[in-house]
């Protein structure tokens, strides 16, 4: 629904209690938006805090499940709620250096598990979670072109971790050779700029679909 001028103006007319009580409903439906706009108005915490929140909060999830999983299927569950815990966090902080340092923490933690299961096990199902790690390597790098180049070698040697893990997994290597993804991205601080065009082509192909 388009908000009008005419709407705007009514609402300006409402007494406070009635736009108080309108309030409290609005946020009683919207839970992420009554969580941002508590961090905003009422917690106090800087943008350091939350993050250091949402590591400890990865970090537990990970000590907790790791040793679970049994194959590439039950990886595929566990990225997307590492995956789904960031994305709530985004909804509340406005943090692109943590996105990034986030993405990068989970991307290693959930290849090494996926070397470890692809020692142990058969490689069944490695191209579901092939084809959901895929594009989040290609959102890194757009992400790291977009970052103060100051910043970016803060990555630079977990970046070369996630590198020698992949060269282990022959599966999701050869995703990302087809994906043209160049490995050497991972240990430069400057990368093409047509990633993101890249990443379109890749995903009109129909390489990543589940």
């Amino acid at each position: 629904m388009e908000i009008s001028i005419e709407f705007k103006e009514a609402l300006q007319l409402l007494s406070s209690k009635e736009k108080d009580k309108l309030v409290i409903r609005l946020l009683k439906k919207d839970k992420i938006l009554a969580e941002k706009l508590h961090y905003e108005l009422v917690e106090g915490k800087t943008v350091e805090e939350k993050r250091s929140e949402l590591f400890d909060n990865l970090k537990e999830y990970i000590s907790i499940n790791q040793n679970k999983l049994d194959d590439h299927y039950d990886l595929v569950f566990f990225t997307r709620v590492l995956s789904s815990k960031i994305t709530h966090y985004l909804k509340i902080v406005k943090d692109k250096y943590g996105e990034i340092e986030s993405t990068v923490f989970i991307l290693l933690e959930i290849l090494k598990i996926y070397t470890f299961l692809s020692k142990e096990n058969s490689q069944k199902y490695t191209h579901k979670i092939d084809q959901i790690l895929v594009p989040k390597f290609f959102r890194l790098f757009m992400l790291l072109n977009a970052l103060d180049e100051d910043y970016r070698a803060d990555f630079n040697s977990d970046l070369e971790l996630i590198e020698e893990e992949i060269k282990k997994n022959n599966p999701l290597l050869s995703l990302c050779e087809r994906a043209r993804i160049k490995l050497e991205w991972f240990s430069e601080t400057e990368r093409e700029d047509d990633i993101k065009a890249l990443f379109n082509k890749s995903k009109e192909e129909g390489l990543f679909k589940k």
